[in-house]
Formats: C-alpha cells, sequence, structure tokens
C-alpha cells in the first residue's frame, strides 16, 4: 500500500491532491477519516473522497437507506414522478422529502428477505455515461451495479460499471441492448441467462431460484419511452418484487407478472437473469 500521498499521480482521476488535507500526508490516516471507499491499485486511489458528512455522494454506502442526505433527497423528490400504464405522466412522485423518507423505509423493508441487496437511484449520479449521464440515461447500468452488488457480495456502484458498457452504446446516444451482458458478466463471474419474455413460466421459475432478473420495459407504467428495472423475486401474493434504478415510488410496489410482460420490449434480449458460476 501506498504510504505517502505526496507519490500518488492524481491527474486523470475523480480526485486532486488538493482535496486533501495538507497538513496530514499519512495515507492510512487520511483514509480512515475522510474516504468512503477506495480501492488501491497501482498507487491510484480510484474512488471518491467524502469532504464532508453532506457531500452527494454520502448515499454511496451499501443498504443504508438513511445515508441518503439532505442534498440527494431534494434531488430524487424534485426528479419522480408517476406515470399511468400508458406512460403519461400524472405528476411528481412526492411532495416533500418527509414523503421520500417513508418510501426509502418501505424499501429496507421489502428489500430485507435479500441479503446483501443494495438499491441504487440513477438520479443522484451525475458522471458521465457515454454521450450523457448516469441520472439520465443510465438505468442499465444501474441496474446491474444493483445485481453485482446482491450476487457477488461486493460494493458494485453504478459509477464502478459504467465503463464496462460505454463500448455497447448506441452510436448515437447512450443506450444498450441486453446483448452486452455476456461479456460484462465475464468479469464479475456472473452467469447471465436469456430469457424469453413470453414465457411467463421461466421468468417466475428464475425468479423462484433466487435469480435477479434485468428487463427492459417500454412506455407504461415505468417509463415514457425504453427504461430497464430489476426484478428481485415474489411477495406473499405472488406478485413481483421490482427495483426501479429511477423512481422510489415505483419500487415500493410490486406487480403481476403479467403486466410486466405486457410493457416488456418485445426483442430478443430484453430479459435475462443472473446467477453466479458455479
Amino acid at each position: 500500500m501506498v504510504k505517502n500521498i505526496d507519490n500518488i499521480d492524481y491527474s486523470n482521476h475523480k480526485i486532486k491532491k488538493s482535496n486533501l488535507n495538507s497538513n496530514n500526508t499519512n495515507l492510512d490516516d487520511y483514509l480512515l477519516n475522510s474516504v468512503q471507499e477506495v480501492i488501491i491499485n497501482n498507487n491510484v486511489i480510484e474512488e471518491m473522497v467524502m469532504e464532508s458528512s453532506n457531500n452527494i455522494y454520502q448515499d454511496r454506502i451499501k443498504g443504508d437507506y438513511k445515508g441518503y442526505d439532505s442534498d440527494c433527497l431534494d434531488i430524487i423528490a424534485s426528479r419522480e414522478h408517476t406515470r399511468d400504464e400508458y406512460g403519461n405522466w400524472t405528476g411528481l412522485a412526492y411532495n416533500n422529502k418527509d414523503e421520500l423518507v417513508n418510501d426509502l423505509d418501505k424499501l429496507k423493508d421489502i428489500y430485507s428477505d435479500y441479503e446483501g441487496f443494495a438499491y441504487y437511484n440513477q438520479n443522484i449520479y451525475p458522471e458521465n455515461y457515454k454521450y450523457d449521464s448516469i441520472q439520465e440515461a443510465g438505468c442499465c447500468p444501474t441496474c446491474f451495479a444493483m445485481v453485482a452488488t446482491y450476487l457477488t457480495g461486493n460494493n458494485t456502484f453504478p459509477t464502478d460499471v459504467v465503463e464496462d458498457f460505454n463500448p455497447y452504446c448506441y452510436e448515437t446516444g447512450t443506450d444498450v441492448t441486453g446483448e452486452c451482458f455476456p461479456d460484462i458478466c465475464e468479469k464479475y463471474n456472473i452467469k447471465p441467462n436469456r430469457l424469453d419474455v413470453h414465457n411467463k413460466e421461466q421468468l417466475l421459475s428464475e425468479l423462484g431460484e433466487g435469480n435477479p432478473i434485468i428487463l427492459n420495459v417500454i412506455k407504461g407504467n415505468f417509463t415514457g419511452s425504453g427504461h430497464y428495472i430489476t426484478l428481485l423475486g415474489l411477495d406473499n401474493n405472488g406478485d413481483v418484487i421490482v427495483a426501479d434504478p429511477n423512481n422510489v415510488a415505483n419500487s415500493v410496489k410490486s406487480y403481476p407478472i403479467d403486466l410486466l410482460m405486457n410493457q416488456a420490449n418485445d426483442t430478443n434480449g430484453a430479459a435475462w437473469s443472473f446467477e453466479m458460476n458455479k
């Protein structure tokens, strides 16, 4: 491990030496107080330094739904809205932050049966994603970050995986198809399984076996155009538990499998399940 920050090259990375306390050049001491998560690789700090308790990235603590600070809550509450079954915008999902916090508490209870699962909301990630940002267009990598964190047991944030997805984006914009999953999953020792969105038994079987699904949906309850969501499992009524990376309000609800199938993108590669390689 590097012992002195003077020896680190920050030129091409998110944090700069100027962000560090110049009175403390011992890296180990500094990390104890200032860094949320770091990866030391070839003498370079790869992750973000938390500059204060109000840093926008405070929420990136795995599974800590209370970790969303005031700035993050403001962003989510101002951007999330509801849609009808035809994809029409029906208004903001939240009138205030308290309503959002209540739903985040509900999410914690809903996801408690899925040990190690962490919900990530793309709205608080302004980092670049190919031609746009995670916030605006990163639903697919955000879904995959949730799946990878859940299956591997390692914190895998949307910012960690965008570089994996960038080569597969369309030249005309930030979007991908499920065809990218086999290549990307190799890095994480995850096995992707292509599913038939018209095969209800197959979809329910995968969820019943504990294999999360990433589903590409079209205009409907989740989007006015196209979107990716994560399916985690089934509730006591047999409806599907969903993690919508762009909408907390959508994620506290469960959905009949028929509704999800009807709103799925009717193309080959629109639904994939995931499990760890044996």
